[in-house]
């Protein structure tokens, strides 16, 4: 589903089962960022399996990643730091057709890096492409 702003491309927006998101359109494909999939692993939840994360009311913006978790700088990557708030169980969408009535295949990539390199804003991350050509 795309929604127009007055004199602007559409915004493309999406309904998930927690609420709609806002993402914006880049590389010739609509991109969703920062979608949290469940709550921050922190306290009582830091050994837990994941939370569902707390549905929300109107929409939610979706145009930036989610924060890096915490990590030291290793294989000629800088260090990142998390933002304290342990909030880094988010994911990324990139398609062709937000909230369409086609059923598209799905390729889900968990980055890894062993608490030790990587984010999901990595540039080698970055789904426009395989969306684009290929319809992912």
């Amino acid at each position: 589903m795309t929604v127009a702003d007055p004199g602007q491309r559409p915004v493309p927006q999406a309904l998930t089962t927690t609420g709609r998101v806002r993402g914006e359109h880049d590389g010739g494909v609509a991109v969703f960022r920062g979608i949290p999939f469940a709550l921050p692993p922190v306290g009582d939840r830091r050994f837990d399996a994941p939370s569902p994360v707390a549905a929300w009311t109107g929409t939610r913006d979706a145009v930036a990643f989610g924060p890096p978790p915490p990590q030291g700088g290793h294989f000629g990557m800088d260090s990142l730091s998390d933002d304290g708030t342990g909030d880094w169980l988010t994911l990324n969408v990139w398609t062709v057709e937000p909230g369409g009535a086609s059923r598209l295949p799905v390729l889900v990539w968990v980055q890894g890096g062993g608490y030790v390199i990587g984010t999901s804003g990595l540039p080698e991350y970055d789904g426009a492409r395989l969306a684009r050509e290929n319809g992912v």
